[in-house]
């Protein structure tokens, strides 16, 4: 039984390293890159919404006033910045 358990936490670790935020999914998703290693990696959409909602809410705005800006997130390789490459939303 010890090592099944072992076995299981060694896969879910190697998943993890493979999609540091989240699991492969058919979830939208916004692309990233870092500024100064210059990994790129998919970002499922509802994590950056969530960042944008935070903001939204700590603005005290109302919505009509409310400008929309992409998060920063940090590199999970380097611990740089990690920018949106998306320009078209």
């Amino acid at each position: 039984m010890k090592d099944l358990e072992k076995e299981n936490f060694l896969d879910m670790g190697e998943d993890e390293e493979a999609y540091p935020f989240g699991i492969e999914t058919d979830e939208k998703t916004y692309r990233y890159q870092c500024l100064e290693c210059r990994f790129e990696e998919d970002v499922p959409r509802f994590i950056i919404d969530e960042f944008i909602e935070d903001d939204f809410f700590a603005s005290g705005c109302d919505i009509e006033n409310f400008e929309v800006k992409m998060p920063i997130l940090i590199c999970p390789k380097c611990n740089g910045e990690l920018v949106s490459k998306n320009t078209d939303e």
